[in-house]
């Protein structure tokens, strides 16, 4: 919690890695993804948020980013990365 608090007052970003099998611990955080392999890139689920509704999981595509590891075809609820990068700046 002390951790969470320093990083909230000095408007430090603050993230916590962990594996799945301690999704169950209590912890003192503002958000928690899960990210999980997609056939264009990676899925995202909001497991927590502090404030705000629930979000639905999304895709973000990383076709561009990496061709190689990804497949072409389109898939529903996907989010370009250069669309999301814009919209978390503005």
């Amino acid at each position: 919690k002390r951790l969470q608090l320093a990083a909230e007052n000095s408007e430090t970003l603050h993230l916590l890695f962990h594996p799945p099998h301690t999704q169950s611990l209590s912890l003192p955080v503002a958000l928690r993804l899960s990210l999980h392999s997609a056939p264009e890139g990676i899925r995202v689920t909001v497991e927590r948020q502090k404030r705000g509704w629930p979000l639905p999981t999304f895709n973000i595509n990383m076709q561009r980013q990496w061709p190689q590891q990804t497949e072409s075809h389109p898939i529903n609820n996907v989010i370009p990365l250069s669309r999301q990068a814009n919209a978390s700046h503005g």
